[in-house]
C-alpha cells in the first residue's frame, strides 16, 4: 500500500487530511527529505510580528495543505483571534500541528503531496521560519497524521497502511536534545482505519483515542488508554467528533444508531449516560456547560446544555463564515468557525479576521489546536 490514492480509498475520512493551500516552495520543486536548518516560506498577516520564538508559545495553529497557520488567540470577543503568519512546508500534507511550551511547532505529516505514506515528521521554529528537527519514523508509526503535546510526551497518531493504527510517544525534550527524538510505539490500536480529529484527548492519566473502521473490518472504536502502561482499558463500539469538560466525553456520532446523535459518555467506563438526536452536525466544541455543534460549512450553530442535552440556542451564520473543521474555542466566548471568522457566543456576533480576503486557506482547514497546556 504505497499509493496515497489507495490509502485514501481505505480511509473513509482521509479527505479530512487534505487541508488548505500552500505558498511558494523555497527548497526546490522535487521532493527530498528536509534537513535541520532548511528555510521555509513565511507569509506575514500582521505588521506586529512576535519578537522571539518563545513568544509563539501562546499561539494556536491550524494545519493546512502543505502549510501551518499561526494565530494570536486573543482574550475574548473584544480581542478576537488574529492570523499572524503562515509557514509553507512543501512536498508533504500537513494535517495537524501544535505549539509546545518553548514556542516550537510540532507538525504531523502523514503523506507526501504526490506519493504515499511519509516516514518523517517535523518540528519547526516559527520565528526563524526554519526546520528545527526532522524526526525519522519507524514502520510501526509511519504516516503520522495527528499529535497532542503534554509535559510527559508528545503522543502521535499513526495511520500506517490504512489497515492498522497506532499511537507513538516522543520525548518533548527532543527540541533541546536531539538524542531524545526517537519515537516509540506506545499502543497498537489494531485493525482500524482513520480517525476524527483531534485523535487523542486526555483526562488526567488517561488518553482517549477515536478510530473509524476500514474496508477489512467494520469495527469503530473509542478507546480509553492508560498513560502509564499504554494498555487499552475500555472501548466503546462507536466513534465521532469528541470533546470533554473533564468529567464527561461528548461525541457527535451517527455510528451508534445510524442516525446523528449527541452522546455523553462516562470517561471511566465509556458507558452512555445520555443521548439526543441531532441534525447532521459533525463539528463539535465545548465551553462552560454548553456543547456547540455545526454541520460542515453549515448555516447554523446549535448549542446544547451539557447536563440535560437539551437544545438551548441556535445561531445563524452569514455567508462567508461557514464552519470548517477549525471549530473550537480560541478564547473565552469566541468560537472559531473557520480560519478567518469566529462566533461571539454571548452576543451572536460574527467576528472577521483582518486577514479575510488575503489568506488563501483553502476549503479543508484542520482543527484549531491550542498551545500545550491549554
Amino acid at each position: 500500500m504505497t499509493s496515497r490514492a489507495l490509502l485514501a480509498a481505505v480511509l473513509p475520512l482521509t479527505l479530512g487530511l487534505i487541508l488548505g493551500v500552500g505558498g511558494c516552495d523555497v527548497v526546490g520543486s522535487d521532493f527530498r527529505p528536509f534537513d535541520p536548518g532548511d528555510r521555509l516560506a513565511v507569509t506575514e498577516y500582521t505588521s506586529a510580528q512576535p519578537a522571539s520564538r518563545e513568544a509563539y508559545a501562546e499561539m494556536g495553529v491550524i494545519g493546512g495543505y502543505g502549510s501551518v497557520w499561526l494565530y494570536d488567540l486573543g482574550t475574548g470577543p473584544d480581542d478576537p483571534p488574529r492570523l499572524v503568519r503562515s509557514i509553507r512546508i512543501p512536498y508533504v500534507i500537513t494535517t495537524a500541528a501544535q505549539v509546545d511550551r518553548r514556542g516550537y511547532v510540532w507538525v504531523a505529516t502523514p503523506d507526501r503531496e504526490t506519493a504515499g505514506p511519509h516516514y518523517q515528521m517535523y518540528v519547526v521554529d516559527p520565528h526563524a521560519g526554519t526546520v528545527h528537527r526532522v524526526i525519522e519514523l519507524p514502520g510501526t508509526l509511519r504516516a503520522v497524521a495527528d499529535l497532542s503535546i503534554y509535559d510527559d510526551g508528545v503522543f502521535v497518531r499513526a495511520w500506517r497502511n490504512g489497515f492498522s493504527g497506532g499511537i507513538g510517544r516522543i520525548d518533548p525534550d527532543c527540541v533541546v536534545d536531539e538524542a531524545s527524538c526517537a519515537p516509540s510505539l506506545f499502543v497498537d490500536l489494531g485493525n482500524v482505519g482513520g480517525s476524527y480529529g483531534p485523535s487523542i484527548l486526555r483526562i488526567g492519566d488517561v488518553l482517549f483515542s477515536a478510530s473509524v473502521n476500514n474496508s477489512r473490518d467494520g469495527r469503530h472504536s473509542t478507546d480509553r488508554i492508560s498513560v502509564a502502561s499504554g494498555t487499552i482499558l475500555a472501548s466503546a463500539p462507536f466513534v465521532g467528533g469528541t470533546v470533554t469538560d473533564g468529567s464527561s466525553l461528548f461525541v457527535s456520532t451517527r455510528v451508534r444508531t445510524g442516525e446523528p446523535e449527541l452522546v455523553r459518555l462516562d470517561p471511566e467506563t465509556l458507558d452512555v449516560t445520555g443521548a439526543t438526536a441531532l441534525p447532521n452536525s459533525p463539528q463539535i466544541a465545548y465551553e462552560d456547560g454548553t456543547v456547540y455543534l455545526s454541520a460542515s460549512r453549515g448555516a447554523t450553530v446549535t448549542a446544547y446544555d451539557a447536563e440535560t442535552l437539551e437544545l438551548t440556542w441556535t445561531y445563524a451564520i452569514p455567508e462567508g463564515a461557514g464552519a470548517h473543521r477549525t471549530f473550537a474555542f480560541a478564547a473565552p466566548g469566541v468560537l472559531m468557525l473557520n480560519g478567518t471568522a469566529s462566533l461571539a457566543v454571548e452576543s451572536g456576533d460574527i467576528l472577521f479576521d483582518p486577514a479575510l480576503g488575503t489568506a488563501e486557506m483553502g476549503s479543508f482547514q484542520r482543527e484549531l489546536r491550542l498551545p500545550q497546556g491549554r
